[in-house]
């Protein structure tokens, strides 16, 4: 697979999952980044396995974010990479 293509489905996942109506021009960046960090905190999942197990996503910060957003649940490098995603 293209490695643009599979940048651009990645995305695209992301891009579905934020909180409706935050493309507004009206909101503020505050704002935003208030209602990205609500929908994280109530839609994924700490993992409490995976911290007490040490067992860590060495992966891209890309393929982490994808990770948190499917699996629904992450440790904090999912929280923040998917975090930084979303508010860019």
């Amino acid at each position: 697979m293209n490695v643009s293509l599979l940048c651009s489905f990645r995305m695209d996942e992301i891009l579905r999952a934020l909180p409706p109506g935050i493309e507004r021009s009206d909101k503020e960046d505050k704002e935003k980044v208030r209602e990205i960090f609500n929908w994280i905190t109530t839609h994924i999942e700490y993992d409490m396995d995976a911290y007490n197990n040490k067992i860590y996503d060495k992966t891209s910060l890309t393929e982490t974010s994808i990770r948190a957003l499917r699996r629904r649940k992450a440790v904090c490098t999912g929280y923040s990479s998917l975090f930084h995603l979303m508010c860019q």
